[in-house]
C-alpha cells in the first residue's frame, strides 16, 4: 500500500483485536502496538478511520480510539462524519450492532443531499458492516440493506465500501438493492455514472477470521448481481479519481507470504462525456487523486 503512494486512506474498522491478542495486559497497549505496526503508512498518509464492532463492543471502546484520530465534526460525537476532496464527497457511516437510528438516517440524507446540491461529482460512502456479504464469518444483515440502500439510491451514490467479513465481494451497479437487487449493466469493467450503486466489500486488509484462522469462505453460489469475489487472500483497494470524469477501482489480493500482490478486480465508472469517449474508443486523462 505504501508503494502505491495514496493521497490518504479509508479505514473500515476492526484494527487491533485486543480481545484476542494475549500479548498485552492493557487495551491501550494493544492499540499502541497497532499504531506502531502501521507507522510505515500512518507517518506518510492520513487515515480517515471508521469504527468496527471491535472498537466499540469487544473490550475496546470508542473512548479508547476516538482521541487518537482527527476527524471532521459530524454526528453522534463524530462517529459519522464526511469530507470532500476535489470533486468527490466521502461519507463515513457508523454502522455496527443491530440498528440505524432515525436521527442517523436524517443526518445521512442531509449529508448526501447537501453534496448533490453543491454539484459534487462523485459520492463514496464507507462503513464497517457490509450491505452484501455472503461469507460464513459475518454475513450481511438484511436490515441494513432495507434502511440504507434506498437512501444511497435516492442520492445516486457511486461507490459503497465496507469490511467486517474476511473476503472480497463486489456487485454490478444495483437498483432496488433493499428488496430485489437488480443489476443495470452486464459488463465487468466499465459503467456509466448514475446507473446504480456499486457495493464493494474489501476485506480483510490484514486479518484472517478468528474462526479457524482462515478467510471467510462463501456459503452460497455467486449470485447474478455479484460481479467479482474472492475468499482466498487479504485484499485492499486503490481508488483513482481523474479530473476528466473517471472513477477507477482496482482491488488487489495479497497472499501474506511475501509474494507480490495480484489484481483480482478492476472497473471504471465514467461520467457522461467520458462514457461517450470510451464508447467511441477514445481516452482522455487529466489530473488525479489516489486513495
Amino acid at each position: 500500500m505504501a508503494r502505491d503512494e495514496p493521497l490518504f486512506m479509508l479505514g473500515g474498522g476492526d484494527y487491533a483485536y485486543a480481545n484476542h491478542d494475549g500479548r498485552y495486559a492493557e487495551v491501550d497497549e494493544a492499540i499502541d502496538a497497532w499504531f506502531d505496526q502501521m507507522q510505515t503508512l500512518l507517518s506518510r498518509y492520513p487515515l480517515m478511520a471508521q469504527y468496527g464492532n471491535h472498537e466499540i463492543h469487544l473490550v475496546e471502546r470508542f473512548r479508547d480510539w476516538a482521541p487518537r484520530f482527527s476527524h471532521p465534526s459530524g454526528f453522534a460525537d463524530s462517529r459519522n462524519f464526511s469530507f470532500s476532496v476535489a470533486d468527490t464527497h466521502f461519507t463515513s457511516l457508523f454502522v455496527t450492532g443491530n440498528r440505524v437510528s432515525p436521527a442517523q438516517l436524517a443526518w445521512l440524507e442531509a449529508d448526501l443531499g447537501g453534496a448533490r446540491e453543491l454539484g459534487i461529482r462523485w459520492l463514496i460512502v464507507y462503513q464497517h458492516e457490509p450491505i452484501f456479504g455472503h461469507g460464513h464469518s459475518h454475513p450481511a444483515k438484511p436490515e441494513y440493506r432495507q434502511w440504507l440502500a434506498p437512501v444511497f439510491e435516492r442520492y445516486r451514490v457511486d461507490l459503497h465500501l465496507s469490511g467486517h467479513d474476511q473476503n472480497f465481494e463486489r456487485t454490478y451497479p444495483l437498483v432496488m438493492a433493499a428488496t430485489n437487487p437488480m443489476r443495470t449493466a452486464s459488463a465487468l469493467d466499465c459503467y456509466q455514472a448514475g446507473q446504480g450503486v456499486i457495493y464493494a466489500k474489501v476485506s480483510p486488509a490484514g486479518k484472517k477470521s478468528e474462526s479457524g484462522n482462515d478467510f471467510s469462505r462463501f456459503t452460497v453460489d455467486q449470485q447474478p448481481f455479484m460481479a467479482r469475489r474472492n475468499d482466498t487472500a487479504h485484499h485492499y483497494a486503490l481508488v483513482t479519481i481523474r479530473a476528466c470524469g473517471e472513477l477507477q477501482v482496482q482491488v488487489f489480493a495479497v497472499a501474506g507470504d511475501g509474494r507480490p500482490k495480484r489484481l483480482v478486480d478492476a472497473f471504471r465508472i465514467l461520467t457522461g462525456n467520458e462514457a461517450g469517449a470510451a464508447a467511441a474508443g477514445g481516452e482522455r486523462r487529466g489530473g488525479q487523486l489516489d486513495l
